[in-house]
C-alpha cells in the first residue's frame, strides 16, 4: 500500500507519493500523462494515487499564482 494512516490519524507516504507531491507543488497544471512519465508509472496508477491524496485531504486544492505587478491598478 502506497499510503497508510497511522494511529495519530496522519498519513505515512511512500517515496512515489512524495515525488508526486513535489512535482505537483511546482507544477499544479502538469498532465497525468506527463506526471506518469516523471515518476515511471502508468497513467491509471498515477491518477489513482492523486485521487487518493485528494480524498485523504493531503491535496486540498489547486490554485493559480498571480503576478500582481503585471496588473494595472484601478
Amino acid at each position: 500500500m502506497h499510503m497508510r494512516q497511522t494511529q495519530s490519524g496522519k498519513f505515512k507516504l511512500d517515496n512515489t507519493d512524495i515525488q508526486i507531491l513535489k512535482i505537483l507543488m511546482t507544477d499544479g497544471r502538469i498532465s497525468i500523462s506527463e506526471l506518469s512519465k516523471r515518476v515511471y508509472l502508468s497513467n491509471g496508477v498515477v491518477q489513482a494515487r492523486v485521487n487518493d491524496l485528494i480524498r485523504a485531504g493531503i491535496i486540498t486544492g489547486f490554485s493559480a499564482l498571480i503576478d500582481r505587478e503585471k496588473l494595472e491598478e484601478e
